[in-house]
Formats: structure tokens, sequence, C-alpha cells
């Protein structure tokens, strides 16, 4: 149930939210965001993470995790990410949002924040190829965004701390890198 921009929802923990728009969402116009800007950013920060999980200082990642976290403009990335690229955008969750206009992505990136728990998720079951069923959550989008953003933080780290020459589980190694590393690991044999 869609209302207005605000995104009246029947879930306890949006009630709890602010009722009112804040300024911080009257400030931009979706449309005209710079994403470029804000994903060199992004990668600015994640490579820092990267140098100082590398160089054990956890201080520093920390420091540089919470600055994500808490940055207007990476929440407005990762609600980016959840209502406009992800293939799932149109797949509602419990609250039952599935599109989501201008206004309330601006509203879900106001009030984006931790908290100590998830909505439920909506439970559908996927048929198997041996003709079984297996549950499948679907989260809202509200704890989709903050799905991303913790991404887009905890990546990094985990990225630095991976085998060297593992390739199945990161996305950002090139292809040329996998066949020179398989080529370059076949020439020791």
């Amino acid at each position: 149930m869609i209302a207005k921009c605000n995104i009246n929802l029947n879930i306890n923990k949006y009630k709890k939210r602010k009722e009112k728009t804040p300024k911080s969402s009257e400030s931009f116009i979706w449309k005209n965001v710079n994403w470029k800007k804000i994903e060199l950013r992004l990668n600015i920060f994640q490579n820092k993470i990267y140098t100082a999980k590398k160089e054990q200082n956890i201080k520093r990642v920390r420091k540089f995790q919470k600055l994500i976290l808490n940055s207007y403009e990476f929440k407005k990335l990762a609600v980016r990410k959840v209502t406009q690229l992800n293939r799932g955008k149109k797949t509602a969750g419990v609250d039952g949002i599935r599109n989501i206009n201008e206004s309330q992505r601006a509203w879900l990136v106001d009030n984006l924040q931790i908290t100590n728990k998830a909505s439920p998720v909506r439970k559908v079951m996927i048929p198997k190829a041996n003709g079984e069923h297996r549950p499948l959550g679907i989260p809202t989008m509200y704890d989709r965004a903050l799905q991303a953003l913790f991404v887009m933080t905890l990546e990094p780290e985990f990225e630095a701390t991976f085998e060297s020459n593992s390739y199945g589980g990161s996305h950002k190694i090139a292809n040329l890198q996998l066949i020179h590393a398989v080529c370059h690991d076949n020439k020791k044999l």
C-alpha cells in the first residue's frame, strides 16, 4: 500500500520514523544527482579501506567505514542500487512496496538508519531443478537499502583478506588478470 510521499506503511518499524519529510530531501532533485561523482568518491573510500586493512590499521578501517555508513551521498547510492539498478527492484517485500517514486526515494534516503532489528521477510517458494521447492526470503526496500550500504562498507575490508589467487568470489578482478594468473601458475608446474 503506497500512500503519500512519506510512505505510510503498516509496519511498526516505519511508524516510529519521522512523519514529515526532512529538509535534506528537498535540497536535491533525484534526476540531477551526479552518480558518477558519488561512485568515484565511494571508490576512493573503498580503496582507503582496502589499503588500511592490508596495513593492519583497523582503527583507520573503522573510521572510513563509519564515514561511508553515515554519508548522505552513499545512502543515496544505496537506495539507487536497490530501487533502480537491481533486477529485483519490482519485487515487493512484506510491506508490499515495489515501485518507488523520487520523493519516496528521498524519504528513504533521509530515514535510512542502522537499527537493531530488520523487518520480517516475505517467504516465497522457488522451484528447484529436481521438482522440489526451496524458500526464498524477500526483504523490504528499507532493509535492502541498508544491506547495500553495508556491502559498500564491508566488501573492501574482506577483499583485502581474500586469498591472492582466489578469483571465484571477487567481481573486481578482470578476466585478463585471471587468465594471466592461470597461465603464470601453469608455467610453474
